[in-house]
């Protein structure tokens, strides 16, 4: 993770943040795997469906849910690693 701050203001910084893609990569998996085991999906039985019909149907939300878990760690680190309060 590499962290990046810029004092904008006395009062305003801007923090730019670069996660891993492996961290992503593995976060995504482990959502959509989540999803694999309690999605109910027609035609296939349960636990059952394919990752790509699961994209399909859900990418959208899995990658909202995966990119804000990931902004919320990320900022706490980043905010702790640069001693902001």
């Amino acid at each position: 993770m590499e962290v990046q701050v810029q004092q904008l203001t006395p009062v305003l910084m801007e923090f730019s943040v670069t996660v891993d893609t492996d961290r992503v990569k593995k976060e995504m998996d482990r959502a959509f795997g989540d999803l694999q085991k309690r999605a109910k999906v027609q035609g296939f039985r349960p636990g059952k469906a394919p990752r790509d019909v699961l994209a399909h149907l859900y990418g959208g939300s899995v990658l909202n849910d995966v990119a804000s878990k990931l902004v919320d760690e990320s900022l706490n680190k980043a905010l702790t690693e640069k001693n902001v309060q």
